[in-house]
């Protein structure tokens, strides 16, 4: 989920030969306020995600069935004026914000934007880590994106 009250969306991608990640978004979509962080303060209303394996053992069939296959949705409407994207690659994080969005993000067709995350070839190919995440510090409901792929080679 691309929500400021979501946290980081993580991916674990393999064998990344050309060091080049692209993330896909939508960025046209309005939706009124989210009704499922109504109430909320804090990031994921406060819960905490258990990623590790050791964690994801210790987890209910419940708990686990919700880590491994959440059930939030992607919703996106136009960027607010303090919106922020973080996104890291292998634990390295990167800001951006509305202005430097606008300049990156590539509009290459009518419903197609991209945003490159890294173009740097590894010696060798490798498994990577990308998690991205948005805030706004005032209009933390209305602050969401729509990532629809994430794209590497």
């Amino acid at each position: 989920d691309g929500r400021s009250l979501s946290g980081w969306i993580v991916f674990d991608i393999d064998k990344v030969t050309e060091g080049f990640v692209v993330l896909k978004l939508e960025t046209w979509h309005t939706t009124p306020l989210d009704v499922r962080t109504e109430g909320w303060t804090e990031i994921d209303n406060g819960r905490k995600r258990r990623l590790t394996a050791e964690e994801m053992e210790e987890l209910t069939g419940e708990e686990r069935e919700e880590a491994l296959y959440p059930r939030r949705g992607l919703l996106v409407s136009h960027w607010p004026d303090d919106i922020v994207l973080d996104f890291a690659v292998d634990g390295v994080v990167t800001t951006m914000d509305k202005d430097m969005l606008t300049e990156k993000v590539m509009h290459t067709q009518r419903v197609v934007e991209l945003l490159v995350l890294h173009d740097k070839k590894p010696a060798k190919p490798k498994d990577m880590e990308i998690a991205v995440r948005v805030r706004c510090a005032t209009s933390v409901r209305k602050c969401h994106i729509n990532i629809t792929h994430l794209y590497w080679a």
